[in-house]
Parts: structure tokens; sequence; C-alpha cells
């Protein structure tokens, strides 16, 4: 488990990237299941991750994931439009 996925869950809404894709968050289940006794002193419950891509040759896909072992997440905290900072004289 990487530090980020300690600490980080996804929200719905959310833009990540997984699997070297960009994908929004349409939906994250919490396990109801006990937490892994590997991991029992981290006391980390699994989420369950459904992302709908956002990539031009992949629009629509649904792709579902265990958030805390899937490698390479990555929550993009930072999505939008760049602040405007000026503009031309007409």
């Amino acid at each position: 488990m990487t530090g980020s996925q300690l600490t980080s869950i996804p929200e719905q809404g959310q833009i990540v990237t997984v699997r070297q894709r960009r994908f929004v968050v349409a939906e994250v289940q919490k396990s109801s299941l006990p937490p892994d006794p590997l991991y029992q002193s981290l006391d980390v419950a699994q989420h369950l991750v459904t992302l709908n891509s956002i990539e031009d040759d992949a629009l629509g896909e649904t792709l579902q994931v265990i958030w805390e072992i899937e490698p390479g997440t990555r929550i993009d905290e930072k999505v939008g439009l760049p602040e405007v900072r000026g503009f031309d004289t007409p």
C-alpha cells in the first residue's frame, strides 16, 4: 500500500488516474468485511470504486477497482480551468 492510498479515498465526482488513464469516480462503496488481518494494525477498510473513463478513445467505459490494493492510483486534486490573469487589448 502506498501512503496516498492510506490517507485518501476518492469521492464521487473526483477525477482520478488509474492504470495510466483518467476516470471520474461514479461510486465508492466501503467494504462491510473486517479489515485484512495482515494490515490489522492499520485498521484500513477496503473500498470498491466504480470509475467512468473520460479518455477520448475509451469514453463511457466503466472500471471497478479495490482502491487500497490497486497499484499506481492517484487522485487529481486540481482539475479545472486555469486562473484568468488578464485580458488582451481589443
